[in-house]
């Protein structure tokens, strides 16, 4: 059965967004961020109480705290600015324009606007399902970004996938 979709600036956002979520380096990025923004601060505010300036030490105190309580949510809010920029940047061209996959045996038929191809089964890593779309990995760490929404028949797409006997892994409860 063949599945027509298009692919649009929020569906490139979700797959960035997603991958960079699950990457330890994002981790330990949030991390490294928020530990060094609230230590000097607390080194600051240190130096004022040394200081016997109360109003700045109180400042820096105040700022130590708010720096460590949201610096997450910050930090994903950048990020998510950093993705924005960089897919409307480079990939601008290719918003709204219609794809097409069928799945035939162990072999995935694509067609879109810049031509055709065919996937094999053993080329594909697996596929991460969420509550808004498939990424279908390949072993060369490239992916298919494949938007529930658009699809009528979600079921039958998920019975196909599974027919092809590629791990899938259920990530159904993500958000950025």
């Amino acid at each position: 059965m063949k599945f027509e979709y298009q692919i649009e600036e929020k569906d490139y956002l979700d797959f960035q967004l997603y991958t960079a979520s699950k990457s330890p380096r994002f981790e330990k990025k949030q991390s490294n961020g928020r530990y060094f923004i609230t230590i000097c601060s607390l080194i600051l505010a240190c130096y004022f109480i040394y200081a016997k300036d109360w109003g700045l030490a109180a400042y820096f105190g105040l700022t130590t705290a708010v720096f460590f309580l949201f610096y997450p949510w910050y930090f994903k809010w950048r990020q998510k600015v950093h993705y924005t920029k960089y897919i409307r940047r480079n990939y601008k061209n290719l918003f709204g324009r219609s794809e097409e996959i069928e799945i035939k045996g162990n072999t995935i038929h694509m067609v879109n606007s810049t031509g055709a191809g065919q996937i094999k089964a053993s080329e594909l890593k697996k596929v991460i399902e969420t509550q808004n779309h498939f990424f279908i990995q390949m072993k060369t760490d490239a992916s298919l970004i494949i938007p529930i929404h658009d699809l009528n028949n979600v079921g039958i797409l998920r019975k196909e996938i599974h027919a092809m006997k590629i791990p899938v892994e259920k990530d159904l409860d993500w958000k950025w």
